[in-house]
């Protein structure tokens, strides 16, 4: 069991902490991460195929978006990623030999095993547009791409076990936190509508809809049950020490035929078609609309609920299961003993796994876009997030966030936000953009300043992308 976990843990390991092309859903929009991720009521254009397809028929906002009918973007990326064992000496302590190590040693490591330091919802886009089209048609969305979900918390009393390591002295409770990772492919297509005239002013002039349908490719997965609880507790038998183990867990994976774990991390990153176990479902749908509008300033609000769905897998679909054991064990505690405690693995034909699904909420107000007197185009926005299921990729807590977008002259764009909540208690965003001509920009944005610098978390995203409108 101990060897499976440590083969498990460096794959994972190497999966999410290696280059910084990783984004998924907001995170993959560097103008929504720059603004501390606070732009739902704001976002438009390919910005909105992953925070809200209801912002897909606006017209741009700000000068450094591009102006164009077909915007798209090729291999861009970003994302949030827990960083803590971004360094080499804090990975061997945790998922080396504990052999041989000191008090000291194992006290540092308990401190290190600590909620949502190993943490990833990302993935690269090998392809994202969109596509205006004529006549108040709407505007079509496309997006390809892979995706990574990870969250490891691990149970409290393995730190504590690591800790101290003495079992004898004291009960342990390893309870399922949230353990779980997946690897994805994705298909999407968008499509938003605008109904009303976007420059009419006063209350309520226009409102978006957008749909997203993205069909899913599951390439690997582990996860433990929800339900999964080991409890060890000390008891007297004649007057001898005794343990009392008790409990069940249910541990689920699949993967592809010949699969290549040794290479899966180069894989993620340059194959975009890699072989799946797999198959489902995605919708996001939003709305996004105009509040209020006059000569001088654009009150904005949006809606969206995102990556609702599930996955089936039926390749290698397998579970480690133990179930309802109540044992007894001596004080000498021999692997013999513990073997008991293995499990069987048995192929269960398939199980499905649900998306990390997320509902967002925001205003925003825009001065300048009617204004000569204003210096460029000034967007504010606030945000608010919750998780709908706790899954691998989701964060465990609500997230408020207030974000500002300054469009300073028509070719660059600072931006920054604060928020609370979520996977940190405190985040700090900062970006910019940079339009160099009519059919270039280049956007890069981190929701997680703070996180760059303390180590907690490697959060960053960055997009190239192009337009042209046809016939011109």
């Amino acid at each position: 069991m101990i060897r499976g976990l440590h083969a498990f843990a460096s794959t994972l390991l190497l999966l999410v902490l290696l280059p910084l092309s990783l984004h998924s859903q907001d995170r993959s929009d560097p103008v929504t991460m720059g603004t501390a991720r606070s732009s739902i009521a704001t976002s438009r254009g390919i910005d909105a195929l992953f925070t809200n397809p209801g912002g897909l028929d606006y017209y741009t906002l700000h000068e450094t978006t591009l102006p164009h009918d077909l915007v798209f973007s090729i291999y861009s990326g970003g994302g949030s990623i827990g960083g803590t064992y971004l360094k080499g000496d804090e990975f061997s302590k945790i998922f080396g030999s504990f052999n041989g190590s000191s008090n000291e040693q194992r006290e540092q490591i308990g401190k290190l095993l600590v909620d949502e330091r190993l943490f990833a919802n990302g993935g690269i886009n090998f392809f994202s547009g969109t596509w205006r089209l004529k006549n108040g048609g709407g505007t079509l969305g496309l997006h390809y791409g892979s995706r990574a979900y990870a969250r490891i918390n691990f149970p409290d009393s393995l730190p504590k076990l690591i800790e101290t390591s003495n079992i004898a002295d004291q009960n342990f409770r390893f309870v399922d936190r949230g353990i779980g990772v997946t690897w994805l492919t994705e298909f999407g297509l968008s499509y938003g509508k605008v109904i009303g005239d976007q420059t009419a002013k006063g209350w309520f002039p226009s409102t978006g809809f957008g749909l997203t349908a993205k069909l899913i490719g599951g390439v690997g997965h582990f996860s433990v049950d929800e339900n999964s609880a080991i409890y060890i507790d000390q008891i007297n038998v004649n007057g001898q020490l005794r343990f009392l183990v008790r409990g069940g867990y249910v541990f689920q994976s699949a993967e592809p035929d010949n699969f290549d774990q040794v290479n899966a991390p180069t894989n993620f990153f340059s194959n975009p078609f890699p072989a799946t176990a797999g198959f489902g479902f995605g919708v996001d749908a939003g709305i996004s609309g105009i509040l209020f509008r006059d000569e001088k300033q654009i009150f904005h609000y949006g809606l969206t609920l995102g990556n609702v769905g599930t996955i089936s897998w039926s390749n290698k679909a397998r579970e480690r299961q133990a179930s309802n054991f109540n044992d007894t064990l001596g004080a000498s505690l021999t692997n013999a003993e513990f073997e008991r405690f293995e499990g069987d693995l048995v192929d269960v034909g398939s199980f499905s796994t649900p998306l990390p699904s997320i509902f967002r909420a925001g205003l925003g107000m825009t001065l300048g876009a009617n204004d000569p007197d204003f210096q460029g185009t000034l967007t504010v926005g606030l945000e608010g997030e919750t998780p709908l299921n706790q899954v691998p990729g989701n964060t465990p807590d609500p997230r408020l966030a207030l974000g500002v977008d300054w469009s300073v002259i028509p070719e660059f764009a600072l931006r920054t936000g604060i928020s609370a909540g979520g996977i940190s208690d405190f985040g700090l965003g900062f970006g910019f953009g940079v339009r160099p001509t009519e059919w270039l920009s280049f956007d890069v944005g981190t929701s997680e300043l703070n996180s760059l610098f303390n180590g907690d978390r490697l959060d960053l995203a960055g997009r190239i992308a192009f337009g042209f409108t046809p016939g011109k």
